[in-house]
């Protein structure tokens, strides 16, 4: 009975239950003896045969090993990631708040500060007419005008509204 073999020989085996094809490196040639064209018997090769299924199996097992490492590595990162990430996204939508809340704040001191000015300037008109005509009839045109001109900066400032 001769068994030949080629460099690169595919086996089935069923490792850990899944289907595997195996490559076999080509100094299986020298363990099976086919490289010289010898002819043996099969009961004479077998033994280092099943042999090199036990150290593939090993090589897989390693591999297999390594490659859940590798993988439970990339989650362990991508896991990371997603969390700095959120972060981010957090402090971010934290930081628009803020800004937000400032420009309203900046929006009312200016609103504020505006209704102000206005009060300010309509008592100065208000101070001037009573010192110069000794009174401001409010029936006048000039006493409606600052009447509502001060309704108009009430309106305007957001600690009265």
């Amino acid at each position: 009975f001769r068994i030949g073999f080629s460099a690169f020989t595919f086996a089935l085996f069923h490792a850990f239950y899944e289907p595997v094809f195996f490559i076999f490196p080509a100094d299986i040639e020298t363990i099976l003896g086919t490289g010289d064209n010898r002819r043996r018997k099969l009961e004479s090769v077998l033994n280092a045969f099943v042999g090199s299924f036990f150290r593939v199996a090993e090589v897989l097992k390693l591999q297999r090993a390594e490659d859940e490492r590798r993988r439970q590595e990339w989650a362990a990162a991508e896991e990371r990631r997603k969390v700095e990430a959120e972060r981010q996204r957090k402090e971010e939508a934290r930081r628009r708040e803020e800004e937000k809340r400032l420009k309203e704040l900046e929006d009312l001191a200016c609103r504020w500060h505006r209704a102000r000015k206005i009060r300010d300037f309509l008592e100065f008109v208000e101070q001037a007419v009573v010192k110069k005509h000794g009174e401001l009839k409010l029936e006048s045109e000039l006493g409606r005008w600052l009447y509502s001109s001060r309704e108009l900066a009430n309106s305007l400032d957001p600690v009265l509204v």
